[in-house]
């Protein structure tokens, strides 16, 4: 069920020397937005989601070209959020 409700969301942390052109440049294939979770590093945090027919993959692939990744989550519905988005849909 749960993967059936995916919503292609990543958390993302990426050590970078040029952080606001690597935010820049995801923003022109993906849809990204601030992040908030704890890490020990510091650097981007950010909500990534894949659109078109990018994939998981793809975000990584640009991520390792572009700095050292110190964090790479699927954010996945919980079962209380896909009830709730349910309802609401119904």
């Amino acid at each position: 069920i749960k993967r059936e409700y995916r919503t292609n969301i990543f958390e993302v942390g990426l050590r970078t020397d040029s952080p606001a052109e690597v935010k820049q440049k995801l923003k022109e294939h993906f849809e990204v937005s601030p992040a908030n979770f704890k890490s020990l590093n510091e650097g981007l945090k950010l909500n990534v989601k894949l659109k078109n027919n990018n994939s998981a993959n793809d975000l990584l692939s640009f991520l390792t070209s572009n700095g050292q990744v110190n964090h790479f989550v699927e954010l996945v519905p919980s079962a209380n959020d896909i009830f709730i988005q349910t309802v609401k849909n119904n």
